[in-house]
């Protein structure tokens, strides 16, 4: 509210109608409200006489728009709208319409009369453009509001629409890329999670909506949702429809059949064609048969000699299967074991590097277990020999051929000595047989200082 205004008017005699001359005063200085009015008889210079006018909101009458511009892009075949707000100030605005002065004819505007707007209030037009199929270009438009009372008598809009083709309709299908069914294509009925059904789908555009559908045999189980999904912004990606349990264990002894279809945005749809089959059986009784183990080699009175490479043997067989093998070696009589390989398949051999610990006393272990858990296990039937590495010459096993092993060849010879007491080190050409061929190599040896 603007504060009160006082006006002085002068007149050449007084009014004998002081309502009439009012009213033409309120009209002629737009104000609206008198809140005192006082008159001054007596003649100043000019002969007239005065008469004071305290108002409110005295002044001028003024009509806005906005905006004052519109200029925006439609794609042919659509439309697009602005609203335009015309507001009073200072008073009524009286008589406002709104006519467009150029521009296409699929431009238009509404409504065109707006009538009066009264002080501090507005109203609305709306500017809608509907290019029909088959326009492109600029067009540039002009709109004029005016009113029969107030300032100013118009406003003139301007803008330009750009308007472009619409893109290329879109006939492709989605496509689906890969399907999966987790944790596998044979469930039993002891399983207590989820199946997933898995379809990666991708289109040219964007995907709209995906369907899962699932049969039992011949029987329509009905059509679902997607449970979840991992996809782009443009809905290219994995989606997956979970069946609990308590669902899928109706189907026990049936073959589960599915398949799913998506659609675009310009309902294009794509489908997998029919999916399966997923078996839901019955689990099998509980295994506790362990599996059956035979050693064949070493199975007793081998010699092995320290560092060769030798090959263990075994047989293990299981009504399920046989799903590893662990072999293991003794060297006291089975008191104490070390690993020679563990978590094998169970191919039959295994080539062994024969460790560095003689011993007349040793056993090869072999245990074989079945998916169950359950542990068949065999040892040699009697002990093996690993033998050691034979220096030829050191008689004595001190590392070195010298005089001391020749004063040993002597005694061997001679019955002294018993040969199997030196490990066979005196056997030179290791035939097996002690004899003059081995004394003569023997003496080469020392006395080549080898």
């Amino acid at each position: 509210m603007q504060p009160y205004e006082s006006l002085d008017i002068f007149v050449p005699d007084p009014p004998s109608d002081i309502q009439s001359w009012l009213r033409d005063i309120v009209t002629k200085y737009e104000v609206y409200e008198l809140i005192r009015v006082g008159i001054f008889y007596g003649e100043n210079d000019l002969h007239a006489h005065r008469i004071e006018v305290l108002s409110h909101k005295y002044g001028v009458v003024s009509m806005d728009v906005q905006p004052k511009t519109w200029s925006d892009s439609v794609e042919a075949g659509k439309s697009k709208s602005q609203t335009f707000t015309v507001s009073a100030t200072g008073g009524t605005v009286k008589g406002v319409t709104v006519a467009k002065l150029s521009g296409p004819g699929w431009i238009t505007v509404s409504p065109t009369s707006l009538g009066d707007i009264s002080a501090d209030s507005s109203k609305t037009f709306t500017v809608t453009a509907s290019p029909p199929a088959g326009t492109s270009g600029s067009f540039d438009y002009s709109i004029r509001v005016s009113c029969a009372e107030g300032e100013p008598k118009s406003i003139d809009i301007t803008g330009t629409i750009t308007v472009s083709p619409p893109p290329p309709s879109d006939t492709t299908p989605p496509q689906p890329a890969e399907t999966k069914v987790e944790p596998g294509i044979i469930i039993r009925d002891d399983y207590q999670g989820s199946i997933r059904f898995k379809v990666y789908w991708r289109d040219d555009k964007n995907i709209a909506k995906v369907k899962f559908e699932f049969w039992a045999d011949s029987i329509n189980i009905g059509v679902k949702d997607p449970s979840g999904r991992d996809v782009d912004a443009n809905g290219n990606g994995w989606y997956w429809c979970d069946i609990p349990r308590a669902e899928w264990a109706k189907y026990v002894g049936k073959k589960i059949y599915w398949h799913s279809v998506a659609w675009d945005f310009a309902n294009n749809w794509g489908d997998t064609n029919i999916q399966g089959p997923l078996s839901i059986v019955p689990s099998p009784p509980l295994d506790t048969t362990p599996p059956s183990v035979m050693v064949i080699s070493p199975n007793g009175g081998e010699v092995w000699k320290a560092d060769e490479l030798q090959r263990i043997t075994w047989r293990a067989t299981d009504d399920v299967g046989v799903t590893r093998v662990d072999i293991y070696y003794s060297t006291d009589g089975g008191r104490s074991w070390s690993p020679v390989a563990l978590s094998i398949s169970n191919t039959g051999s295994y080539d062994w590097r024969v460790p560095s610990t003689p011993s007349t006393n040793c056993l090869v272990r072999i245990d074989a277990y079945d998916e169950a858990g359950n542990k068949g296990s065999d040892t040699s039937d009697a002990p093996f020999t690993i033998s050691p590495i034979v220096l030829r010459g050191d008689i004595n096993h001190d590392g070195k051929v010298d005089a001391a092993d020749w004063v040993l060849m002597k005694q061997i010879l001679l019955g002294r000595l018993s040969p199997e007491t030196c490990g066979w080190a005196a056997d030179m050409n290791g035939d097996g047989v002690l004899n003059a061929i081995d004394v003569v190599m023997l003496k080469q040896k020392l006395l080549r200082g080898e």
